[in-house]
């Protein structure tokens, strides 16, 4: 799905500082995964995808590797498409939808 960057090259993909790129992910509007002493790896389909705020907002209480690897995983609910690919149809309601049952999953 386009790999990872670093903080800088994505700061770079969206016209915003570093600063600014780590901000977003300790809010939660962002996905890094830590990579230990040598930083965060940021997923590049982030760039420009609509809705994704809504849906990690939605997923808060989830680390950002579970939150990658519900992005990237097929989903029953969505009829075995990755929320990815739902979200980048502008679908914003499907995969809050699939977040929803997810929490409901792990609460149980």
């Amino acid at each position: 799905e386009g790999g990872t960057c670093t903080a800088e090259q994505l700061a770079q993909l969206l016209g915003i500082s570093r600063q600014a790129v780590d901000k977003r992910r300790r809010k939660g509007t962002l996905i890094g995964v830590s990579l230990g002493r040598r930083g965060y790896a940021y997923p590049v389909w982030q760039v420009d995808l609509d809705g994704l705020d809504a849906v990690l907002q939605a997923m808060h209480d989830f680390g950002p590797w579970m939150q990658l690897g519900f992005m990237l995983s097929h989903n029953a609910v969505l009829e075995d498409e990755t929320p990815l690919a739902v979200l980048r149809r502008g679908e914003v309601e499907r995969v809050l939808e699939a977040v929803d049952m997810i929490g409901e999953q792990i609460a149980s």
